[in-house]
């Protein structure tokens, strides 16, 4: 990862023709060198064969418990999934107009191309983003959710990279990497607990709108997004800020419009406080918790303080079908079942 990072930045040499056009072609998406700096997002200058150690990936085995063979690493623009230190996947991204051979490996086709899309010579569809075998799923920017109480998830990681560039300060923003990818709430509840409202800016066409319902559907505080079309065939943030448009300014306002005061910080009144929920769940519980809002209590069990809307999100991923509505109907539920006391 190192090593790519440093050759989209190469100026002299035979990698600086390569990364002069893939620089060029980030540069016309809006993307800053200090955003691509900051999540080391990097240039893989030639086509090659190489095992997913090698590239920072667990290793994988095959039927015989053998380390599985090299894969082939496509030319381009890449973009490593790193979370807090760890590498979740990489992607790469064809630049446009920079030679490459049909992805037919099968097939064994060696027709050159120079854009992705459909081969001439064999009819094999070669796609834009290539995922290097060997990652996993995972929120793309999930880092910037620490210490927010809102955040965005766009439908890819160009898209995010453009709003955090943009707003950053304001929310949280992070993607799954395509419309299709499911939000796994177990496994990232410790980044989602804090966030309400989760505003889902995915693109205008008909995977982005049942992406986003299928996510709308997992929580309350799920709330989707318009973003406006500023020239015909425009449907997602990067069209928007290509256009003219001020992501910042579009962010406010759906801040604004599904939560209170979205860019001042919340003042409790004197005497007031916000309305909270305190759990004491089973000493074997394995259930979320938020911050440092939490203490084991000398007989074991878990003593947890929530808002609704973050109980409602833990109920759901114990495996409850609430919302923040009627979370205390349901904590009255498990008290009187005795599975909370």
């Amino acid at each position: 990862m190192d090593g790519c990072a440093a050759a989209l930045w190469a100026t002299v040499g035979p990698l600086a023709d390569g990364a002069a056009r893939a620089r060029a072609w980030l540069a016309s998406r809006g993307l800053l060198d200090d955003t691509l700096r900051a999540w080391k997002i990097g240039y893989n200058p030639r086509e090659s064969w190489a095992g997913r150690t090698a590239w920072g990936l667990p290793e994988e085995l095959n039927d015989k418990g053998q380390p599985k063979k090299a894969f082939k690493i496509p030319r381009g623009v890449v973009i490593p999934c790193d979370i807090s230190g760890r590498l979740w996947y990489v992607k790469v991204r064809r630049v446009p107009g920079e030679p490459f051979t049909c992805g037919n490996w099968p097939g064994n086709c060696q027709h050159i191309l120079t854009e992705p899309g459909v081969c001439s010579a064999c009819g094999f569809d070669n796609a834009k983003y290539l995922q290097i075998k060997g990652g996993r799923p995972a929120m793309f920017l999930a880092d910037t959710f620490k210490g927010q109480r809102a955040a965005v998830l766009t439908e890819g990681e160009f898209d995010a990279l453009l709003l955090w560039q943009a707003a950053g300060d304001l929310a949280g923003v992070a993607t799954l990497g395509s419309a299709s990818k499911d939000l796994d709430l177990r496994a990232w509840a410790g980044y989602l607990l804090p966030i309400s409202p989760l505003i889902l800016a995915y693109d205008d066409d008909t995977a982005g709108s049942e992406g986003a319902a299928k996510l709308a559907g997992l929580t309350a505080r799920a709330k989707s997004a318009s973003v406006p079309a500023l020239r015909p065939g425009d449907k997602d943030l990067t069209d928007f800020h290509m256009a003219g448009g001020d992501l910042r300014a579009w962010l406010l306002a759906e801040l604004k419009r599904h939560s209170p005061l979205p860019s001042e910080p919340i003042v409790s009144e004197p005497g007031k406080s916000q309305q909270r929920v305190t759990v004491r769940w089973p000493a074997d519980s394995q259930v979320g918790v938020v911050g440092d809002e939490w203490r084991r209590l000398p007989d074991g069990r878990l003593e947890a303080s929530y808002t609704p809307d973050q109980l409602a999100l833990v109920l759901v991923i114990a495996g409850y079908d609430v919302t923040a509505a009627d979370v205390q109907a349901t904590v009255a539920g498990l008290i009187e079942e005795s599975q909370v006391i």
